[in-house]
């Protein structure tokens, strides 16, 4: 009897103990049950924050994405407004230029109706000398000739009209310039000035060679003074030294120009011819008689 007891009492304790291992178990489940749960809601948290920083990171991304679309879009639209106003700086430049080339080819067109204009006046006169020439009427050849520059228009004359025209027009200058000089130099030597001059200076106008013209313009030089028109006899004697320094006439000129400014009481005058007669004839015999006025 007191066996089972004994044995009612271990299986008593062994019952107790078991039943508080199940509790110190079901606690223990419960425990791990409510760690289970915590961590689910731990995960569910972080699969939010992980979901939000996500989101977060697409949303920097877009913002990238989109700032390096306006950079590009800015940097095109510059370069479009680059672009741009290269192309309207040269469409005015283009515009410039078209308005340049309009203006010359008004003035060239203007320039061709002029020169057209000119050829045909030109040939008109061409044809009107030597009309006259033909005909015999020398004095209105030569007032034609001498009004209009006739040589200066043979310049837009054509080759074949031009060699006509200065065929017959040199003849006619070359027979005109030298019979006009001897008959100035006789009226010259008969102290006939006044017709001198009128012979001379035509026979300088039409003068084709260098000696007719270096002739011509000595006696009429001269010829100005002897008539007492004291401004003309000093440029035509000026221009005459000018035009032909080397003549053995250049240093009597000079002493004729110094001799009548002293006659015309021309102090200022007669020195600078003086002058100018010993600084370029040195050698001249007149240069001693040069020096011994400019001594005085």
């Amino acid at each position: 009897m007191a066996d089972l007891e004994k044995l009612l009492d271990s299986i008593k304790e062994e019952t107790i103990e078991t039943r508080n291992q199940i509790i110190k178990s079901t606690n223990q489940v419960t425990k791990l049950d409510a760690d289970v749960r915590s961590f689910d809601k731990k995960l569910t948290a972080i699969q939010g924050k992980n979901k939000l920083f996500l989101l977060v990171g697409f949303g920097i991304l877009l913002l990238i994405i989109a700032g390096a679309a306006y950079w590009v879009t800015v940097s095109q639209t510059k370069a479009a407004e680059k672009e741009l106003a290269d192309a309207i700086k040269e469409t005015e430049k283009l515009k410039g230029e078209l308005s340049a080339n309009q203006d010359e080819f008004a003035r060239f067109k203007a320039t061709t109706q002029r020169e057209k204009s000119s050829r045909e006046a030109a040939e008109q006169l061409a044809m009107d000398v030597l009309k006259l020439i033909d005909s015999k009427k020398d004095n209105e050849a030569i007032a034609k000739i001498r009004g209009n520059n006739l040589y200066g228009q043979q310049a837009i004359l054509g080759p074949i009209a031009a060699t006509v025209v200065e065929e017959k027009l040199d003849q006619f200058k070359k027979d005109k310039s030298e019979a006009l000089l001897k008959s100035g130099r006789e009226a010259f030597n008969q102290k006939q000035f006044k017709k001198a001059i009128n012979h001379l200076d035509v026979a300088l106008a039409l003068a084709t060679t260098p000696a007719t013209a270096e002739n011509a313009l000595y006696f009429l030089a001269v010829s100005y003074a002897n008539n007492q028109e004291n401004q003309l006899a000093i440029q035509n004697i000026e221009d005459f030294v000018r035009r032909f320094p080397k003549s053995p006439m250049a240093d009597d000129a000079l002493y004729h120009l110094g001799s009548f400014c002293e006659q015309w009481k021309d102090e200022a005058c007669a020195a600078k011819a003086w002058q100018k007669l010993l600084d370029s004839y040195p050698s001249s015999p007149m240069a001693a008689i040069a020096k011994r006025k400019l001594n005085k």
